[in-house]
């Protein structure tokens, strides 16, 4: 799962960025902030409000104090806290149609990239 998490995270920090900005960008930071993200939805959703805000706060604050592209860190965080949110690994069937649902996202957001990004200038 943290797999999984981490490639979903980083790809879509990714494609955001790629499209909001001229040219590509591609890095391992936005798998950190959308790990950091999922541990803090996990924390929301079975009630710790405390630890999940204070994740998001430190993710907030790594990121003033250490830089980085805005863009994906920001779709990687979102992207996480959402998947940590809503995924539960103890109901079976949501979690299947939230993979399904992103799953397909991924592929078209791919197929997108391919024609609107040039990769020479």
């Amino acid at each position: 799962r943290v797999v999984w998490v981490s490639i979903c995270t980083a790809w879509v920090g990714t494609i955001l960025a790629v499209l909001v900005q001229p040219g590509w960008v591609l890095g391992a930071s936005g798998a950190y902030y959308g790990l950091g993200a999922f541990a803090a939805g996990a924390h929301l959703r079975s009630g710790g409000i405390r630890q999940g805000l204070t994740l998001i706060v430190a993710l907030v604050f790594f990121h003033l104090a250490f830089g980085g592209d805005p863009w994906a860190h920001g779709a990687a965080m979102i992207t996480g806290l959402c998947l940590g949110r809503y995924l539960d690994p103890m109901d079976g069937g949501r979690s299947k149609f939230v993979t399904l649902i992103l799953g397909l996202l991924m592929t078209v957001s791919c197929i997108i990239c391919l024609f609107a990004v040039p990769l020479h200038p």
